[in-house]
């Protein structure tokens, strides 16, 4: 599984590229800071190979 965590100002471009990389949003975190509030958002994606099915394991 392989996790990225970005800021809460990506483009419209941005988003389409994570999607079109089968990245999902798994969580947003906020903190709120004296600065100002903090927002990350962390996506996921399952590396796991799509040619192998469960089916075609003997065990």
């Amino acid at each position: 599984m392989t996790i990225i965590r970005t800021g809460a100002g990506l483009s419209s471009r941005d988003i389409r590229g994570l999607k079109r990389d089968r990245y999902e949003i798994q969580a947003i975190e906020t903190w709120n800071l004296d600065e100002g509030d903090l927002t990350t958002i962390i996506w996921e994606r399952d590396d796991a190979p799509d040619a192998i099915q469960d089916w075609e394991v003997p065990f």
